[in-house]
């Protein structure tokens, strides 16, 4: 069962829509899933955080060292 904690729809065009959803558990493609079962393919997926850790202005490729309260935060999960 599939229920997410935020879901925004931000950006719709004739041909697509941009959505913004917040999950707490994301098991195996679950949104992708979720959104083929309404009939709504997902063409793109993009990753903004994982738990509280926010990837801000991180490009593709990208990385910067976690914060001492991040890597905390990431063992209470």
């Amino acid at each position: 069962m599939f229920k997410p904690l935020e879901f925004k729809v931000e950006d719709r065009n004739p041909r697509s829509t941009w959505v913004y959803v917040t999950i707490h558990e994301g098991r195996n493609r679950v949104i992708r899933r979720f959104f083929e079962e309404l009939g709504h393919p997902v063409a793109r997926l993009i990753r903004v955080g994982i738990g509280e850790i926010g990837l801000g202005d991180l490009k593709e490729g990208e990385y910067r060292h976690l914060k001492k309260w991040e890597i905390k935060k990431l063992g209470q999960y």
